[in-house]
């Protein structure tokens, strides 16, 4: 195992921008929730788990993160589609 020696640079750079700080002043503790729900649905956390995580009562509650996630994969393939062949597939396309 490597180990890395903490420089004097390195741990007086900012973490973050004065940029980043304004736009963290308008962010609420729940949009923080939200992502961390959003990511790790994105990255396959089974759902329990986040919703361990998050202390939902219900997995239903966690269940939103997953139709957030289900709504931009649609929306993504509108767009690619749109992009690549003119629209979305109809079921002739389909039946290629």
């Amino acid at each position: 195992m490597r180990e890395y020696a903490a420089t004097v640079s390195g741990v007086e750079a900012p973490l973050f921008t004065p940029k980043d700080l304004t736009q963290l002043e308008s962010t609420s503790p729940h949009a923080f929730r939200h992502t961390f729900g959003t990511l790790a649905v994105e990255d396959e956390m089974p759902i329990v788990v986040a919703q361990d995580i998050l202390g939902h009562a219900s997995a239903s509650t966690t269940a939103i993160y997953v139709k957030a996630k289900d709504k931009r994969i649609a929306e993504a393939a509108k767009q690619y589609y749109a992009g690549k062949r003119g629209g979305m597939p109809t079921k002739s396309d389909l039946k290629e």
